[in-house]
């Protein structure tokens, strides 16, 4: 079992910590501070490409010092010098600096985040120690009753060929312990803060605060603490204040050096019914003047610690992150601290491995089918729940029946979140019912850890807000995508030796699905020549491929090796830049769809410069064949692309189906989306907008479900580049199929659609069934946006709407609408399909192989 919990990987630090704090050069010489020059002359402005990935506590050695672990990467900004290595670590305060010395730290991930195609980056991480207490002056450090404040900035010393170079941090890892950084107490007072900024980069707060907290009891609504006090600021009261708003305490002189601060707190339990958010309160003691100072907190608890309330869960004073004393109140509370994933037997095929997410909760759901875990319009179903006592434990299982798929498979990549409900017995009738994991700090300090499986990789993140992130991809090594590492494929692809594959590399959309063109020519292929392998490009594991086929993921090495060997290609989109054709390859692209809107060198609003028009001719120029559904698309493909080389006009292979299927299939379709009962369905696919993220969302979809009555669906079809943006749509009789596999299903499944600039309208004109074109925007489009080529509204098939009301009228009456444009329709068809007969991918197949 790989286990991700509260200070692992803290532990493993602590053997090379004591061993680097042992040494005399790891804890700077205060008598050194004033012979060294000021560090801020060398530094040239934004020398160096750094990366801050981690900022933690190391556990307390023998003596109970506890000391601050950095960890990151640095190189000099450009791509042309060797060597690189991080060499020191520099702390600078005015004229002061301390240097540190640092342990090498070699990851390939390192090259990751690096945009350097020409350099490994391998060997340019560091991890550095700081005795924090070094930094006090002795004077300082041993007068307990001192108040001060000393900023230290990081720096780096980076070595290369050219020499040294010395900078401050640019850039931060945000999804994880460089994201939320923790003050830490040092004892006798002193309290270590570090702090990030865009100008400053990381700097170190060394301070003894005015006031700082020796224990505190909520007891029913009263707040009662004990404050030990330092310095000339004479408070007179105290308070807890959240943004404009008060609430006044008491203040009392207790023993010698501290004060008792005491009072209600029940206007802080008085929450918003309406809202799920967290309120937090912060203390602080005031002079008669009305100037305040923040509690700070002091002693050994843990990062994130919470003292509850003995009679109210909701209540708790909180150790922050910046070291204050605060009082949080949350109407409910899921706070993971621990998350273990277990691998699956390989003697069980059943066994795919469980993702086990532990943590506090308060006032959520215990009701497991409200449990799950969420990216955009991809969720995983709870597989088990427990919970009780104010914890929770949630399994899912590592592989999952996606949206509408067949069989199980990994999970599909995407950045996901844990979410349940509020208990409804909690829910007031207008609260927000959906809530967020969130992260408790010490797990926090863990992250981001990265676990690979068979399946994914797993990579655990704090995201915004302190939410529990699970970014889940393919699992691929550290690296595998880098710049560095794709240029060095591209290179082996492009000159080094191959061996010929009797295999066919299938790609449709880069992997994000297995669908279009690319698939129907595939089943011809299967049938005619078993002896080919078919491979095709997926995106993550998640995407299903035939049985008897084989999933490569997309730019991974084994990817690039089979885009090499294999003797047939065949692809709907682009290939990588450097794609070359070798000798032993035939290349067929099959397109993704006969163009309405401007394509490559015809689009308006784009400069189109010599720099685009030699990387296009450079890809059309490994083209043996490129589809065309139509005379039409075949001129604008010669424009557009400058395409020369052989043009099948063949029909597309994709609408094969939509001549041959016959009503059962049709009818196992609606059965595959829960519809076969619907008397109306209506199919809605807008393209996407280019200056817009998401769905395009001007159609009232309320307004069309409820005109279709209880017996009618409308099923909205997402642009696949809308797919990552938001979790889709949902309502009473509406279905979002965005991620549905096969688009001429829809096709089958509808009695009619509703679209705008799509590709789609030539390939559903060719089953007849009204279109009805829904267009707000048609001029900012045409003229403005994109640019199309023909004159939309003069001739399409359907009416050109520019409203709801106007489509739903149009709905209203569809046998209507066939006979107004009955003359357009058979026009539209005569000239963009009269080749989908049926055998589209039998043609391709025929050009593929011959010879």
């Amino acid at each position: 079992m790989t286990k991700i919990e509260l200070g692992s990987p803290l532990k493993r630090l602590v053997g090379r910590v004591r061993q680097l704090s042992g040494s005399s050069a790891s804890a700077p010489n205060p008598k050194q501070q004033d012979a060294q020059q000021p560090v801020e002359s060398e530094q040239p402005p934004n020398a160096l490409t750094s990366r801050l990935l981690r900022v933690c506590w190391a556990e307390p050695d023998y003596a109970g010092v506890r000391r601050l672990v950095l960890e990151g990467a640095a190189w000099r900004r450009g791509d042309t010098l060797n060597g690189t290595r991080v060499i020191g670590v520099r702390l600078v305060r005015g004229d002061n600096s301390y240097e540190l010395p640092v342990e090498p730290l070699c990851s390939a991930a390192f090259n990751d985040f690096s945009k350097s195609p020409m350099q490994d980056r391998t060997h340019s991480g560091f991890r550095a120690v700081i005795d924090l207490i070094q930094l006090v002056p002795a004077e300082l450090r041993d007068d307990a009753s001192s108040v001060f404040e000393h900023t230290w900035q990081v720096q780096l010393v980076v070595r290369d060929e050219a020499g040294d170079v010395t900078d401050r941090l640019r850039d931060r890892d945000d999804g994880g312990s460089a994201g939320q950084l923790n003050a830490g107490f040092l004892g006798r007072g002193l309290l270590a803060r570090p702090t990030w900024s865009k100008g400053r980069g990381l700097s170190i707060v060394v301070s003894r605060r005015a006031f700082s907290l020796r224990d505190v009891a909520l007891e029913a609504d009263q707040f009662v603490a004990t404050v030990e006090r330092r310095g000339d600021f004479a408070a007179t009261t105290a308070l807890l204040r959240r943004e404009n708003t008060d609430i006044p305490l008491r203040l009392r002189e207790a023993d010698a050096g501290a004060v008792e601060i005491s009072g209600s707190y029940a206007e802080a339990l008085d929450l918003d019914p309406t809202s799920l958010r967290a309120q937090s309160w912060y203390l602080l003691v005031a002079d008669a003047d009305g100037a305040t100072r923040h509690v700070h907190w002091q002693g050994d608890a843990r990062h994130g610690f919470r003292q509850q309330s003995a009679t109210d869960p909701r209540a708790a004073v909180r150790f922050g992150p910046n070291g204050v004393v605060r009082l949080d109140v949350h109407p409910y509370r899921l706070v993971v601290d621990r998350i273990d994933l277990t691998p699956g037997r390989s003697d069980d095929c059943g066994d795919s491995g469980r993702l086990r997410i532990s943590g506090t909760c308060h006032a959520v759901c215990a009701d497991p089918a409200d449990w799950r875990l969420v990216a955009g319009r991809r969720t995983v179903e709870a597989s088990g729940l427990e919970i009780g006592d104010g914890r929770f434990a949630i399994e899912f299982a590592q592989t999952a029946i996606h949206d509408w798929g067949l069989t199980p498979v990994p999970l599909a990549l995407g950045d996901y979140e844990l979410t349940t409900s509020v208990d409804r017995a909690d829910r007031g009738p207008t609260a927000e019912a959906e809530v967020k994991a969130t992260l408790d700090a010490e797990l926090a300090e863990t992250l981001p850890r990265t676990v690979r499986t068979a399946g994914n990789t797993f990579e655990i993140r704090r995201g915004r807000a302190d939410a529990l992130t699970i970014r889940i991809g393919p699992p691929l090594a550290a690296g595998e995508r880098s710049k560095y590492t794709v240029r060095r494929l591209e290179n082996r692809h492009v000159s080094g030796p191959v061996a010929p594959t009797d295999t066919v590399l299938l790609n449709s959309y880069f992997g994000k699905s297995v669908s279009d063109n690319s698939l129907a020519i595939a089943d011809v292929i299967a049938d005619r020549r078993p002896d080919l392998r078919l491979l095709w490009t997926v995106a993550d594991y998640s995407v299903e491929v035939p049985g008897g086929t084989t999933g490569l993921v997309y730019k991974s090495a084994e990817w690039w090796r089979a885009l090499t060997s294999s003797r047939y290609i065949i692809d709907n989109c682009w290939l990588p830049g450097r794609f070359r054709r070798r000798d032993h390859q035939r290349v067929l692209q099959a397109w993704h769809g006969t163009p309405l809107k401007l394509l490559g060198n015809d689009r308006i609003g784009i400069r189109r410069g010599d720099e685009y028009r030699r990387k296009t001719a450079e890809e059309v120029g490994q083209w043996d064949f490129l589809i065309a559904q139509n005379e039409y698309s075949k001129k604008i493909f010669e424009s557009a692309y400058g395409y020369r080389g052989n043009i099948l006009q063949i029909g597309y292979p994709r609408n094969d189906v939509l001549v041959r299927a016959d009503d059962a299939y049709r009818h196992s379709v609606r059965q595959r989306l829960g519809i076969e009962g619907a008397d109306r369905v209506v199919l809605y696919a807008p393209t996407w907008r280019e200056q817009a993220k998401g769905l395009f969302r001007e159609l009232d979809f309320d307004a069309v479900t409820s005109f279709l009555g209880p017996t009618g669906r409308l099923l909205v079809r997402g642009h696949p580049n809308v797919v990552k943006y938001g979790r889709g749509v949902a309502g009473e009789r509406l279905l979002d199929v965005t991620l549905y596999p096969q688009l001429s299903d829809l096709y089958l499944a509808s009695d009619v659609m509703i679209t705008d600039y799509s590709s789609t309208m030539f390939d559903f004109s060719v089953t007849g069934k009204p279109i009805i074109f829904f267009v707000p925007d048609l001029e900012e489009y045409s003229d403005v946006r994109r640019g199309t080529y023909f004159d939309l509204a003069a001739s399409a098939p359907g009416p050109v709407l520019r409203t709801t009301d106007e489509t739903i009228d149009a709905l209203r009456d569809l046998d209507e609408v066939a006979k107004a444009h009955a003359d357009n329709y058979r026009a539209w068809q005569q000239k963009f399909n009269p080749l989908d007969d049926g055998r589209a991918a039998e043609r391709a197949v025929d050009a593929l192989l011959a010879g």
